[in-house]
């Protein structure tokens, strides 16, 4: 079965457990004003905003997570690893597994943006792409 997924660029995004509706205590997330458009007061200069990876088709297991960003210059602007990345919630068996989705979020803090444009954006799980997006970046300047 594939594991895809999806990207999501926001100001902020928070983890939280909550109980669903059989009373059981389970993760939830909290994205902050989702964005394609990442606005430093300038550029080249630093910013610092949030990731979210809502992942389908997981089994419970270990995996290497992996989200990468690259400028149009084919320049990293970010490499981020989470290596044995654990999931391990209960399955619902009456629900495909390929529907059912794990939720990951990324704080990212002072990322270094030497130029305005297009960025090129993947998910990895275990070295294969499961996601790709693009994010632009602008400044206020």
């Amino acid at each position: 079965m594939p594991i895809k997924g999806t990207i999501i660029f926001a100001d902020n995004q928070t983890a939280y457990n909550i109980q669903n509706s059989e009373g059981v205590d389970t993760k939830g997330m909290q994205i902050s004003n989702p964005k394609k458009v990442l606005i430093p007061y300038s550029v080249p200069g630093t910013f610092s905003f949030s990731v979210a990876f809502i992942i389908y088709g997981l089994e419970n297991g270990i995996y290497d997570l992996r989200f990468e960003m690259i400028s149009l210059d084919d320049k990293k602007t970010i490499d981020a690893n989470i290596s044995e990345f654990r999931v391990k919630r209960s399955i619902n068996e009456e629900i495909p597994i390929e529907f059912q989705n794990v939720n990951v979020g990324l704080n990212i803090q002072n990322a270094l943006f030497k130029n305005k444009g297009e960025q090129k954006c993947r998910l990895y799980i275990n070295g294969k792409v499961i996601a790709e997006d693009n994010v632009f970046v602008s400044s206020v300047e």
